[in-house]
C-alpha cells in the first residue's frame, strides 16, 4: 500500500501558519511516499480571507518538488469552497493554474450564510 497524504495547509491558506518545508520534512520523517498541498481558496467565507496567491504558491511548492525529487513526490493542489453564487469564478479559477489534484468542499450551508448576509 502507497503511503500518502493529500491535505496539507501551509501559510498560503488563511487559517495555517506552517511553512510547506516543514510538512514536507515531517512527511519525509514519517515514511510517506507522496504529498499533495490542498491550500484553500474560498470566494465567500465570513471573518477569514481565503484567498490565493497562485505565482508564489506555485514557486515555493515547485522549488520544494525540485529539492526534495529523491525522497518525496509532492504534488500541488486546491481545496475550492464550493458556492454556487461564485460558479463562473470558481471555475475560472480552477482553470488558471495546473493543479494536480482539486479537493472540493461545502464549507458554510446556505442557512448560515443567509443569516450571516441580513446581519
Amino acid at each position: 500500500m502507497k503511503k500518502l497524504d493529500y491535505h496539507f495547509h501551509s501559510h498560503f491558506s488563511a487559517d495555517s501558519e506552517e511553512l510547506p518545508r516543514k510538512h514536507v520534512t515531517e512527511a519525509i520523517a514519517h515514511g510517506l511516499e507522496e504529498i499533495c498541498f490542498t491550500e484553500h481558496r474560498d470566494f465567500y467565507f465570513p471573518g477569514m480571507d481565503f484567498s490565493l496567491n497562485l505565482p508564489e504558491y506555485f514557486q515555493e511548492i515547485n522549488r520544494l518538488q525540485a529539492e526534495f525529487k529523491d525522497k518525496i513526490k509532492i504534488k500541488i493542489g486546491l481545496e475550492m469552497g464550493i458556492d454556487l453564487r461564485f460558479k463562473s469564478e470558481i471555475n475560472q479559477f480552477i482553470d488558471s493554474a495546473p493543479f494536480d489534484f482539486v479537493l472540493s468542499l461545502i464549507h458554510i450551508s446556505e442557512p448560515t450564510r443567509q443569516a450571516e448576509i441580513s446581519y
